[in-house]
């Protein structure tokens, strides 16, 4: 890697136009929107590969969401067999 014209090295340029990218992305409501759904989906399709999962094994799942609504905002985007796994267990 050389330095080329302007004393910008091409490669460090790249990651950091990347990295800004991302964090643009992780600001953006729908990205996150979009994680909890693809949780839901990965819990579904979990079930769908073994339907007595929860004879053994339990899930967590952790997340957190800001602002004035953001907790409930996060679960409506939860499958509904997230939200009502628990009832099987009490």
């Amino acid at each position: 890697m050389g330095i080329v014209r302007g004393g910008r090295d091409p490669l460090a340029q790249r990651q950091t136009e990347s990295m800004d990218r991302r964090q643009e992305l992780l600001q953006d409501h729908f990205i996150w929107n979009l994680y909890i759904e693809r949780i839901s989906l990965e819990y579904r399709k979990k079930l769908m590969r073994n339907p007595n999962y929860h004879d053994s094994m339990t899930t967590l799942i952790e997340f957190a969401r800001g602002g004035e609504n953001g907790i409930m905002e996060a679960m409506s985007y939860l499958h509904e067999d997230i939200l009502n796994a628990h009832r099987s267990f009490t």
